[in-house]
């Protein structure tokens, strides 16, 4: 019997793969992103902030749009007014939540297979590349790296071991009786 070979290239290949997409997405955030001016739907978020009188749970419930996300807009709003109103820190926000979640989900993908694969580089790849740079370069985009966080952390946790052993789930169906 030969003993199982490690996967330990394949686990460096994959977390060198996040962190080069987690540092060129950064860089492309902190090249080309606007720090100092509120962009496009940020405006009206702002200017309906303002004409709230800072009420902050009534603009975090109120329309933007067609769309009532709290969550996001306090976040947005969160990661803004800590950085002293740099419009940038959002965007950071959500580079932080979409590295989660590609870390979260090469976890489970070792964990599923009992091992890492030079595949999984894929994951960041797909979850952290230019083509997303409307979504990273709009702060206000917050929402929907929330969205993919929250999905990456249902994945991951269905797929953790049960205490004692045994899935993290259940099993999935079998297709003979």
């Amino acid at each position: 019997m030969t003993p199982p070979r490690s996967d330990r290239p394949a686990v460096l290949f994959a977390h060198l793969v996040v962190t080069a997409c987690c540092l060129s997405a950064g860089w492309l955030i902190s090249t080309q992103g606007v720090s100092r001016l509120p962009n496009k739907d940020e405006y009206g978020s702002l200017a309906q902030y303002a004409r709230l009188d800072c009420d902050l749970r009534e603009w975090a419930f109120a329309h933007h749009v067609e769309h009532r996300y709290p969550l996001a807009k306090v976040l947005w709003l969160g990661a803004v007014r800590a950085s002293g109103w740099n419009f940038r820190a959002p965007m950071y926000v959500i580079l932080g939540l979409l590295t989660a979640a590609a870390v979260m989900l090469v976890w489970t993908a070792r964990g599923w297979r009992g091992r890492q694969s030079w595949a999984d580089a894929v994951i960041p790849v797909a979850l952290l590349h230019w083509g997303h740079s409307h979504n990273m370069l709009f702060g206000f985009q917050i929402n929907f790296a929330l969205v993919v966080y929250g999905v990456a952390g249902w994945v991951w946790a269905a797929g953790r071991p049960a205490p004692g052993g045994g899935g993290g789930g259940p099993a999935p169906p079998s297709l003979i009786p």
